[in-house]
């Protein structure tokens, strides 16, 4: 069980992090990106990897 978990869980997550990217590149031009990825990053990703409970 924990192995099919463990299994689901990078691709789900990696799944995530491409749906932000595509609905970042829809609003934003490449010359902004960069900033908006930092902020979604700081905002999104980094909180659900270091707290993971949160």
């Amino acid at each position: 069980m924990s192995q099919l978990v463990l299994r689901l869980i990078p691709r789900a997550f990696c799944q995530h992090i491409y749906r932000v990217t595509l609905s970042i590149k829809g609003w934003t031009n490449d010359e902004k990106s960069p900033n908006v990825l930092a902020s979604v990053w700081e905002l999104n990703l980094r909180p659900m990897i270091f707290n993971p409970l949160h």
